[in-house]
């Protein structure tokens, strides 16, 4: 059960769910002319990606609506995989993790 949780929780939450995003995006896409189901599916993902802008947007002026700030820091995260996917394919990324740096507690 734990191997279970484990895997479903992070290995598929990193690897399948990105991936699977722009192929839902462009299947729904292509399913638009098959009825109306389809297109409230895809005019719903279109207003999540839109929530996600006006979100990034919102960030940035330092104004935090939860409404808008989690299909931001959703569409952000998995927007991070293919950047470090990226980063680690043209070498510009080490896989290692390094630690960061910390001030002197003692002189505090």
């Amino acid at each position: 059960m734990l191997s279970f949780q484990y895997i479903s929780h992070r290995v598929l939450r990193w690897t399948l769910a990105p991936l699977a995003l722009p192929l839902i995006f462009v299947s729904n896409l292509f399913l638009l002319h098959q009825g109306m189901l389809y297109q409230a599916l895809f005019a719903g993902q279109l207003l999540f990606y839109a929530a996600a802008l006006i979100g990034f947007w919102l960030e940035h002026r330092k104004i935090k609506l939860k409404l808008l700030f989690v299909p931001y820091y959703f569409f952000i995260m998995n927007y991070a995989v293919y950047r470090g996917f990226g980063r680690y394919l043209s070498r510009k990324q080490d896989v290692r993790w390094e630690r960061a740096k910390r001030g002197d507690l003692a002189s505090e």
